[in-house]
């Protein structure tokens, strides 16, 4: 090999050697700055899930407290349905009470509207009773004054 190849190659080399350690610094630059970006990034990170864990917590509280106001509703609601069973249950028997009640007074006026209609027919006769008696009266007392 002559000198001047030799030169070369070591010319060719040395920049090899130089291209290898610019890349070399290149890639570590780059490395550091994605690294920064990177830790920008987590923290970036961390602070989003530390706000919506925060907003997740007030809304968990918030669900919280809607759920134990819907329980309580539900709890006087169920009460008052009870009471308003109770009430219903109460109403049906006096119910019942007053149809048989209803049906006992259909059956006493039923008697009695019989027994008006024999009075009815009683005093009827009665009166065709009295007016005989009267016209009787009449005769016995017109041929006593004759």
């Amino acid at each position: 090999m002559d000198a001047q190849t030799a030169t070369l190659i070591a010319t060719v080399g040395g920049f090899a050697v130089a291209l290898a350690t610019f890349m070399w610094v290149l890639l570590r630059a780059l490395a550091n700055q994605l690294g920064a970006r990177m830790d920008n990034l987590g923290a970036r990170i961390d602070r989003v899930e530390d706000q919506l864990g925060a907003r997740i917590d007030r809304l968990e509280a918030r669900l919280d407290s809607r759920i134990d106001g819907l329980e309580a509703r539900l709890g006087n609601v169920e009460a008052r349905l009870r009471d308003l069973e109770a009430r219903l249950g109460a109403l049906e028997a006096r119910q019942g009470a007053l149809e048989a009640q209803l049906r006992d007074l259909d059956a006493r006026l039923g008697d009695l509207e019989a027994r008006f209609r024999e009075l009815q027919a009683t005093v009827s006769r009665l009166d065709g009773r009295v007016e005989e008696l009267s016209g009787l009266t009449r005769q016995v007392l017109v041929s006593r004054a004759a």
